[in-house]
This record gives structure tokens, sequence and C-alpha cells, in this order.
């Protein structure tokens, strides 16, 4: 069975909550993303 682990991306990036669109917008094209994960103020991911 394929687990997250199988398809995540070492070292990946993300974007604090408090982020502006605009931040986010700038970083996923400095990093040519269609996407990143949340991470809150211990750079942990997430989930809502």
């Amino acid at each position: 069975m394929t687990t997250a682990r199988d398809i995540m991306t070492p070292g990946a990036e993300c974007i604090d909550a408090d982020s502006t669109v605009l931040e986010a917008a700038e970083k996923m094209a400095r990093l040519d993303v269609g996407a990143l994960p949340i991470c809150g103020s211990l750079q942990a991911t997430s989930s809502g």
C-alpha cells in the first residue's frame, strides 16, 4: 500500500497561516509550485 511518505516531496515549503494571499502567490511563483501547505508557528502542517 502506498503511504503519504511515499508520495511526499522531501523539504517541502509551507506558508504561515497569517501570510497574505499576495505573499503566498509570490512564494508559489518563486518556487514554481501550484500549492503550498499552511503551517502554524511551529512549522507543523495545519489541517484546518
